[in-house]
């Protein structure tokens, strides 16, 4: 009975350190998937020390800017686009974001500094993750400087390429919100619908996007407009949504919409039931 019990009690140890081996193992794998995605990894060790170190940082360098408000303003004068500069400064604190994902940063990137820098202010470690289908694109935006550290601190900014119109292109976990402005309009209608399916599949809480409201969709590669109110999309009301976005290039009214995943699901389901 002594063998059999030392026999069982050998036998468990062996399987326990197969065990822990293989979860060793598995860290370091999805540690390496995340890196090679261009996603920052943070190591295991002493995170509590250093989350609790860069928060008392993060809280002395904005103490003075909050107790006088500074940090509810945004000062969006010179940028290309002023408006979406401010508008989004607004959504971000209104849906508390700290995790977002631009799928188009080369063209927003400038404009949105302004607003990504005073929410880092108000809010503890901001992420802004750059994407684009093209690591050249994705290489001009670095060596363009736009997001030194100097102007988006204390903000977290990370680089991915992101093929986001290819079925089961998944976004990156947690992300609060994804921003498509001045991309779904120039999109063929399969990768649009796309979009939308990856979005709900990767759980993102929500997206902003441009729409034109009154035009009809129209299935050329050259058109310049989209409205997903309307047929083939026949999306429901957005949660939020800001008129009179019209640029000076387009004429149409472009309008700013927020869709919380839920209503992009929704939206999703009763088109597919039509």
């Amino acid at each position: 009975a002594v063998v059999q019990e030392n026999s069982k009690a050998r036998a468990n140890e062996a399987q326990d350190a197969e065990s822990i081996q293989h979860d060793e193992q598995h860290e370091i794998g999805n540690e390496k998937a995340a890196s090679e995605s261009g996603l920052k990894v943070d190591g295991n060790s002493n995170d509590s020390e250093r989350s609790e170190s860069g928060f008392l940082d993060w809280l002395e360098k904005n103490v003075n800017d909050e107790e006088s408000g500074e940090n509810e303003r945004v000062d969006c004068e010179g940028v290309p686009h002023e408006k979406l500069c401010m508008v989004m400064f607004r959504l971000l604190k209104k849906y508390h974001v700290t995790r977002i994902l631009d799928t188009s940063c080369i063209k927003n990137a400038r404009s949105l500094t302004p607003a990504i820098q005073a929410l880092a202010r108000r809010t503890y470690r901001v992420e802004y993750i750059c994407a684009s289908g093209s690591e050249q694109e994705l290489e001009s935006i670095r060596n363009s400087l736009v997001f030194e550290e100097s102007a988006v601190s204390p903000a977290e900014v990370s680089y991915l390429k992101l093929e986001w119109w290819q079925k089961k292109s998944l976004f990156p976990p947690e992300l609060d919100m994804v921003l498509a402005w001045d991309v779904l309009a120039h999109a063929a209608y399969g990768r649009v619908w796309r979009f939308f399916e990856n979005l709900v599949e990767s759980g993102v809480k929500t997206v902003v996007f441009d729409n034109y409201s009154g035009e009809r969709n129209m299935p050329f590669a050259e058109r310049l407009t989209i409205n997903v109110r309307r047929s083939p999309f026949n999306f429901v009301n957005p949660q939020d949504i800001v008129q009179n976005m019209t640029s000076e290039v387009i004429q149409f009214n472009r309008q700013l919409v927020l869709y919380t995943k839920e209503l992009v699901e929704e939206s999703l389901n009763t088109t597919t039931r039509k």
